[in-house]
């Protein structure tokens, strides 16, 4: 959050090459059900989520390092839920650089015709601040008598699904999303299905550890029915929403652009020649798609989409890559800049960072694994990362400085810059007259 202080995961004397063992956190990692994990928004803790699939349980672990017996050492969340009834449905939606949970059940209700549809969703807020990292491992018993501290309701037995996701991250206020739409059509694995085109979305904000609903918006994305194999993914901005995706037949992937305050369409986009794409949400500013050809194997388009038109940035022809790039793994901004993260194969897995504004090669990052690979992530001031990886039946996580950078690219002014935001908050650096120019090279957003 930008009203606290950075921190480095790793003390600044700690030398780049120093080899710090990876840590262990379990055995069954083949039975979760769901794993998010990432550095927290200070930087000096690495925040991992598991849902499992065999046990009524969550586990929420922070990955820390000790700097007496300089080891990672980690603390153990389990968090124990009651079972709900089976006219509810729950997910959970953590969110670990703000160390955020949203716990949601969905309530169902027979409607005239028996099916079920959404009566109302419950959502129950937490918030692991700098005090609960602090104690030692826990068991938390979430109580099935709490009340919840949203309910939603009001939708008139018109929807039979509900999601719920993050949008944005804006100062301390964390902004989610509960999606409600309709499924006219039984549910097949395999083939296309029938939605409704009109759907309500509710915003929903948290700060610290009070969470609000904030307004009620209607999408008409149809007048009718719409053939999807699932519905349209979702993206949103302060002032916009983008509704899209499904590309199966007709090789076309298409864009609804939304006003997010209103609810009414302001343009339509369609993208051809597209045999599959990837969205990269950790961009929260700008609706970033790379669209792989149909027609021209290896042929990558990176693209917006803006007033109307659809903006090629850049064509890239995996089959040249003068570095040998394999798969483009995402898009992310750091200190104000944004970059493309290539994952390579050499031996054993790579990342390349490159600048997205001029394709120059930034670091090479090598990860030092023989079992599967499962999840990379760079810190804020990308000088330290960490990947998980598995290897006889057990998950590890490994965090490192070893980042090999090309030339002139670690330099005073970049330490400048670090001991600047790990020593002021962005908010106390917002009070200070400086230049825009320094707001821009830190990567601070007035």
């Amino acid at each position: 959050m930008p009203t606290i202080k950075h921190s480095m995961f790793f003390p600044s004397e700690l030398d780049r090459n120093q080899d710090i063992p990876a840590i262990a956190y379990g055995k069954d990692f083949l039975t979760f059900e769901e794993l998010t994990e990432s550095f927290d928004h200070s930087g000096e803790y690495y925040v991992i989520f598991r849902r499992n699939f065999a046990h009524e349980e969550i586990h929420l672990q922070i990955i820390s390092f000790d700097k007496d017996t300089l080891n990672l050492k980690k603390k153990d969340v389990l968090i124990k839920r009651p079972v709900v009834p089976d006219t509810s449905k729950e997910d959970f939606h953590f969110e670990p650089e703000s160390r955020k949970m949203v716990h949601s059940v969905t309530n169902f209700s027979p409607d005239e015709d028996k099916e079920l549809k959404v009566s109302s969703v419950d959502l129950y807020y937490f918030y692991f601040d700098d005090d609960f990292l602090k104690k030692k491992d826990q068991e938390i018993f979430l109580d099935c008598n709490r009340k919840p501290d949203v309910t939603l309701k009001g939708y008139n037995e018109l929807f039979n699904q509900v999601r719920v996701q993050q949008i944005s991250q804006d100062k301390e206020v964390t902004k989610f999303m509960v999606l409600a739409h309709d499924r006219v059509s039984p549910f097949c694995p395999i083939g296309p299905m029938k939605y409704s085109g009109y759907c309500i979305i509710d915003f929903i904000y948290t700060s610290d550890h009070k969470i609000w609903s904030s307004q009620r918006v209607a999408f008409g994305l149809s007048d009718d029915s719409i053939t999807l194999h699932r519905f349209p993914d979702v993206v949103c901005f302060k002032e916009k929403i983008y509704f899209f995706g499904d590309i199966r037949q007709e090789k076309k992937f298409m864009v609804c652009e939304c006003d997010s305050c209103y609810g009414s369409q302001l343009n339509f986009y369609e993208l051809n020649d597209c045999e599959y794409f990837q969205t990269f949400p950790e961009c929260k500013d700008t609706l970033f798609v790379v669209s792989n050809s149909a027609k021209q194997s290896g042929l990558k388009r990176l693209v917006t989409f803006d007033e109307g038109e659809v903006n090629v940035l850049q064509e890239i022809n995996m089959n040249e890559r003068k570095h040998n790039y394999y798969h483009m793994d995402g898009i992310i901004k750091r200190l104000g800049r944004h970059y493309i993260l290539y994952r390579v194969y050499r031996k054993t897995v790579h990342y390349l960072l490159v600048d997205f504004q001029t394709d120059e090669l930034v670091a090479e990052i090598p990860l030092h694994i023989s079992g599967a690979f499962f999840a990379f992530a760079l810190n804020w001031n990308m000088t330290e990362f960490a990947y998980a990886f598995s290897e006889n039946e057990k998950l590890f996580i490994k965090v490192s400085k070893n980042i090999h950078f090309t030339k002139d690219k670690i330099s005073l002014k970049h330490f400048s810059r670090q001991a600047v935001l790990t020593s002021f908050s962005h908010e106390h650096l917002l009070k200070k007259n400086l230049p825009s120019s320094l707001f821009t090279y830190l990567g601070i957003e007035p």
